[in-house]
């Protein structure tokens, strides 16, 4: 199991980053909701991107939580299963971040390799 905790923090660490890089990137994320939606005016913009920012920052801090109680808990039955399904739906939204933004097309695809890497050494050390 501690391949799979490593892995776990790294994906945790990787959350906490996020956020940040949209921060520092902002400019880029209003450009991109503007090319989406031409028709919003400078404050709907503004608004959007105020939104977009929080709700990135409130859900990456759960999943980096998340990812740390896991990892500290992945003995147990429950916290193995969680891992598996928390891991599988977090795949599912990088798919989604993936198609609404482009700031992120270098990482999604390295997070999602260590995501499929952690549900598989989970499942392997279960048979075992």
């Amino acid at each position: 199991m501690r391949p799979a905790r490593l892995l776990l923090l790294v994906i945790a660490l990787a959350h906490l980053v996020i956020p940040v890089v949209m921060f520092a990137r902002s400019s880029t994320l209003r450009a991109e909701v503007a090319a989406q939606h031409p028709d919003f005016t400078p404050s709907e913009l503004d608004a959007s991107v105020r939104v977009a920012l929080t709700s990135a920052s409130v859900f990456h801090l759960v999943l980096a939580v998340l990812c740390v109680v896991l990892a500290w808990k992945l003995e147990r039955r429950w916290a193995s299963r969680l891992t598996v399904v928390s891991q599988a739906l977090s795949i599912v939204f990088s798919v989604v971040s993936w198609s609404t933004s482009g700031m992120f097309h270098a990482v999604i695809p390295v997070v999602i390799a260590l995501q499929l890497a952690v549900i598989a050494l989970v499942l392997r050390s279960r048979r075992t």
